[in-house]
């Protein structure tokens, strides 16, 4: 009887310590969903009213076609450089016709080292609703650490777009 206990539980034992021995794999999430503003009220297309969880989304249209932009350094990411970018919002297109991109960008002094981007044209059918779109944007290995990650939803057409509900997962 001790035997089989004690067989249970070096089994036990090697068990845990083989699982803790496998490197999971690293994500940070970063989500916003506007309602608290903190350092956002400054941002010409915030806006009040009826977002997709709340009461605050960003309006862009023709004279301002970029949504409020995630932009962090590689550096202040941590201190391992991520493999891929998950970007995902609700968007709504507010007329028939309106299109934009998801957009993923790695800045060095200006220009772009990466660059991902997805068209979407939603159906006319799917005016006015809140719709999740994604992204996804592969990292090649070696990215200068000073190196600046965007991530904005860049509207296209001249009709109104709106975004709300956002999250981007870095995953190392």
């Amino acid at each position: 009887m001790i035997s089989k206990v004690r067989a249970f539980f070096i089994l036990l034992i090697s068990g845990i310590l083989f699982s803790a021995c496998k490197k999971p794999a690293t994500e940070m999430v970063f989500s916003n969903d506007f309602e608290e503003l903190g350092n956002w009220y400054w941002v010409p297309t915030l806006q009040i009213g009826e977002g997709h969880s709340g009461f605050h989304y960003s309006a862009t249209d023709s004279l301002n076609p970029y949504s409020i932009t995630f932009s962090r350094t590689i550096f202040e990411l941590g201190p391992q450089q991520m493999n891929v970018a998950e970007y995902s919002a609700w968007v709504r297109v507010r007329e028939a016709g309106g299109f934009f991109n998801l957009v993923c960008t790695v800045e060095k002094e200006g220009k772009n080292t990466v660059h991902c981007s997805q068209y979407f044209r939603p159906t006319s059918a799917d005016t006015g609703r809140w719709i999740q779109y994604h992204l996804h944007c592969d990292f090649p290995k070696g990215l200068d650490r000073d190196s600046r990650v965007k991530l904005y939803v860049y509207n296209t057409s001249r009709f109104p777009v709106d975004v709300d509900d956002v999250e981007i997962s870095f995953v190392y």
